[in-house]
Parts: structure tokens; C-alpha cells; sequence
């Protein structure tokens, strides 16, 4: 990572924006500050129940979360183009990689206590099998990514039919992965 740090400013080129636009203050404190209430409220209901405090601290979130959007709308220079969301693909790819985080986390979270409390495995063990399970669908997405690049350039639904077998064969190779890292493990 320190030689990451050190050589990046060298060998990447910087990019700069050809008519790079000011950057929305207000927008920023209005993004945290329709976030960090709703945050608050939720873990607060999460611990308490439902009372008028954190409610009402949520109810303010979306508030002003619906103030963020009024001004990105009308905004010069908005801190995120709301009209992305109106073009189906964008809109899809973000609500795909919503779920997939979920389904991570979820999937990460029992497996780490699985490992721990029912096979009696240390954190480091466990940290061990996570390694293995993250750092397959890494690779499987830049991977992916080139197979989407030369998918892109083929003709009709041959490249759609290529990318879907391209996925079903990495999802294939990440399972395998993952059941060798249990086994693994378990042992």
C-alpha cells in the first residue's frame, strides 16, 4: 500500500475536468445532514423501539434529503447529476450493486459467526477465510469487466449471450473457491 501511495502520483495521469464547476457547500452539509439523522433514528429504534425522538430525527433525514435533491435539481454545479436516474441502466446497475453489497454483508456477517461460534475458530481464522471469500469476486470483477468491454463490441445478442456465459462460468469458478476455502477451514 506505502508504494501504492508512493508511485501513484507518478505514473497515473492526473485528470482535470475541462469546465470543472464549484463545489456545492451547501449541498454537502445538506447530504450529512439528511444522512447522519436517519442513521441516528434508525439506531436508536434499533436499541430502544420506536419513540418521537429518533422518529422524529428520521422524519427530519428525509427532509432535508428532499431539500438535497430540490437544490441538486436546480443547482449550476450540483454535487450529483439527479437526471442519472432517470436512464434505466444507470438506475439498474446502482440498485444491483445496492443489493449485492446487502447480500454480502449478510453472507459475510454469518459466515464469520458461524466460523467462530459454532466451529470454534479464532477471528484470525475467520479473518483468514474472509480474505479468501472477498478476494475472489475482486478478481471476478475486473475480470468481468474486460468480458463486458469485448461483449460491447459484438454484434446483436452475441455479446449478451457471451457475457452471460462468461458470468455463469466465473460464478461457477467463485463458488468452487468458496467451498475449497470452507473446507479448508474447517479442517
Amino acid at each position: 500500500m506505502v508504494l501504492l501511495l508512493v508511485l501513484a502520483p507518478v505514473l497515473l495521469p492526473e485528470y482535470r475536468a475541462p469546465r470543472a464547476g464549484r463545489f456545492d457547500v451547501l449541498g454537502a452539509f445538506l447530504s450529512l445532514a439528511a444522512v447522519l439523522p436517519v442513521i441516528y433514528g434508525i439506531k436508536q429504534m434499533a436499541v430502544h423501539g420506536v419513540e418521537p425522538v429518533p422518529a422524529l430525527s428520521v422524519v427530519a433525514g428525509v427532509v432535508v434529503a428532499w431539500l438535497f435533491v430540490r437544490r441538486q435539481r436546480t443547482s449550476a454545479d450540483p454535487l450529483i447529476d439527479i437526471e442519472l436516474f432517470r436512464q434505466r441502466t444507470f438506475t439498474a446497475s446502482l440498485l444491483i450493486n445496492v443489493l449485492a453489497m446487502f447480500a454480502f454483508i449478510g453472507v459475510t456477517l454469518y459466515t464469520n459467526q458461524y466460523l467462530q461460534l459454532v466451529l470454534g475458530k479464532s477471528p484470525f481464522h475467520a479473518a483468514l477465510y474472509h480474505d479468501r471469500m472477498t478476494g475472489t469476486p475482486a478478481a471476478a470483477h475486473e475480470t468481468l469487466g474486460g468480458a463486458v468491454a469485448a461483449a460491447a463490441r459484438l454484434p446483436g445478442r452475441a455479446g449478451t449471450e457471451l457475457l452471460g456465459t462468461a458470468r455463469e462460468a466465473f460464478t461457477a469458478g467463485v463458488h468452487a473457491a468458496a467451498f475449497d476455502a470452507a473446507e479448508a477451514v474447517a479442517r
